[in-house]
Parts: structure tokens; sequence; C-alpha cells
């Protein structure tokens, strides 16, 4: 079970990554600043992630805090990508959810 939800957390991390990269790449009609927009938002993603949320992070965050951010986090991109797919976003939610709910049950996220 541990390792499947690691997986699914991977995953959902990385799809994060891409929705926001995405949807960042939509914000202009200027090829360069595309580019920049989507690295910009990768180099910020990673820096949050690295110092507040990841198993190893810096300045780990806890309790509920932590649990209430990750999910901000990992769930704004699909409504910003998705626009008007309310089936998909809702399926996203409630993936993410569960898997937050899984983490903290197995003792990776501690919501104390």
């Amino acid at each position: 079970m541990l390792i499947i939800n690691d997986i699914l957390a991977f995953i959902i991390e990385l799809v994060a990554i891409v929705l926001y990269a995405m949807t960042a790449y939509q914000l202009s009609e200027n090829r360069v600043i595309k580019i920049l927009l989507v690295i910009s938002t990768i180099i910020v993603f990673a820096f949050l992630w690295g110092r507040f949320f990841a198993p190893s992070a810096t300045n780990p965050l806890q309790g509920w805090i932590r649990w209430v951010l990750e999910f901000v986090i990992l769930f704004t991109p699909w409504p910003l990508y998705f626009q008007e797919k309310y089936g998909i976003i809702t399926l996203a939610g409630v993936i993410i959810i569960v898997n937050l709910m899984v983490q903290a049950l197995i003792g990776r996220s501690n919501l104390g």
C-alpha cells in the first residue's frame, strides 16, 4: 500500500507541475515570455515543494496547515486548466484528498 500511495503522490505532484506550466504557457502570446513563465512557474513550485512539503523539506509544515496548503497547491492548477470541466476537476479533488488522507493514516503526514 505504501508504494502505491507514494507512486500516486508522485504522479499527482508531476501532474500539478505540468498543469501549472501549461496554464503559464497560455498567459502570453510572445514565445519568449511563454517560456520564461513556464520556467518561472516550475522553479516556484519546486522551491515551495522542496521547502515545505517534500519528505526531506528544509522547513516542513506540520498539522492541518500542511494538509490544507498541500491540497491547495496540488488542486489549484486543475480548475485553472480545465475550465468548466467540472467532472475532471471534481475527480482530481477527490483523488488528491484521498491520497492526502492515506498519507495521514500511514504516517507520511502529521495532522496532529
